[in-house]
């Protein structure tokens, strides 16, 4: 099986960051998840006092 895969990043909100939209989360993987893509992996990146930048996902789908 052959496979092609996409990088996904969604930003925190706030002031420095650190606050997560759950919803938009959401919302962005189902419809992600719509056309195909899984998600396989997914980590956040963090300012200088642990507050969450970016939440960042890689995603795959199987090709023919």
């Amino acid at each position: 099986m052959r496979w092609e895969y996409k990088f996904v990043s969604l930003a925190a909100t706030g002031w420095l960051g650190g606050k997560l939209d759950v919803q938009l989360i959401e919302k962005a993987l189902n419809r992600l998840g719509r056309e195909s893509w899984e998600a396989v992996s997914g980590f956040d990146t963090n300012h200088l006092h642990g507050e969450t930048r970016d939440v960042h996902v890689l995603l795959k789908r199987s090709i023919s």
